[in-house]
């Protein structure tokens, strides 16, 4: 089975011209089933959504983005929150999620899914009770899902490690609320820090996609460039991270997310640049070689 293959570019990289300038990346562009925004790319102006200044929205109306990813290109999924320090309950994050659908909507597009980032993560820095996430992702999930689209989970391992990550899904299940799929961010440097070994990496990884496949549910795995200051370093880590990844599971997950979140020198979120894919550099050049790897030329 080929994997899926989504594309999140950068919060404040070079969108637009993703979808002014497609001949830049006709290449990539065909190989793609979903491009991901974050939430911030439609909402800057809203408070609480920080990051890439009030005119990202407008903009990517202007260039009628929406419409051309469903036309075009696939779906269209949203990178979202669901219980943050600032939405212990859900309910501020699921509001969000509401006024995101309503643009993009009325700019002719239609968002299939939200990923949403890391509820199980939040709960030790939110000092929350196991009960007390289920509660709130559920309420978002349920929420999202009477809206008209659908709602999956990123989590993060080995921040929280695998056991843990199983149970919260099992949780959610038991509450009527079972996300739509798995986004596996895989912090390299922490399975290096908490020394687990590539026997147990390896265990966890593959003991997730079984449990994905016995639940019915896609599992993908973020592909990106951990700890990259440059274009250059960025994809040729995210490359290696590829490569392993596909030693370690002893085949490719359901799915692939390239997708950044790095910072470039000066601090900003835009790196890597997005076009064009001629360059060995850029985002799309590098989403062209994921997608040979995993056989979606």
């Amino acid at each position: 089975m080929t994997a899926d293959l989504h594309f999140g570019p950068n919060v404040a990289s070079d969108i637009l011209p993703l979808f002014s300038r497609t001949g830049d990346w006709m290449f990539a562009s065909a190989k793609v089933n979903t491009v991901q925004f974050y939430i911030q790319n439609i909402l800057a102006d809203e408070p609480g959504q920080m990051g890439v200044g009030p005119n990202t929205y407008p903009a990517l109306v202007e260039v009628d983005a929406f419409r051309t990813i469903n036309q075009s290109l696939g779906n269209i999924s949203i990178e979202a929150g669901a219980v943050k320090e600032w939405s212990l309950d859900g309910r501020d994050a699921l509001n969000g999620c509401r006024m995101a659908i309503e643009r993009v909507e009325a700019a002719g597009g239609k968002v299939a899914a939200f990923a949403l980032d890391e509820p199980k993560g939040a709960q030790r820095v939110c000092h929350l009770s196991n009960q007390h996430v289920v509660d709130g992702t559920c309420r978002v999930i349920d929420g999202i899902r009477e809206l008209g689209s659908d709602a999956g989970l990123i989590e993060p391992y080995p921040y929280v490690p695998m056991p843990d990550l199983v149970t919260f899904f099992e949780a959610l299940q038991r509450g009527g609320s079972s996300p739509a799929f798995w986004h596996l961010d895989v912090d390299r440097f922490g399975i290096r820090d908490q020394k687990i070994s590539r026997e147990r990496f390896a265990a966890d990884l593959q003991w997730a996609q079984r449990q994905c496949r016995a639940w019915g549910i896609p599992f993908g795995v973020i592909v990106f460039g951990q700890r990259a200051t440059t274009a250059a370093a960025y994809v040729q880590s995210a490359l290696a991270w590829a490569n392993d990844l596909r030693l370690l599971m002893g085949e490719w997950p359901d799915r692939i997310i390239v997708q950044s979140w790095e910072r470039a020198a000066g601090g900003a979120l835009t790196l890597p640049h997005n076009l064009p894919e001629s360059d060995s550099t850029s985002h799309t050049a590098l989403l062209n070689a994921v997608a040979q790897m995993v056989g979606r030329d």
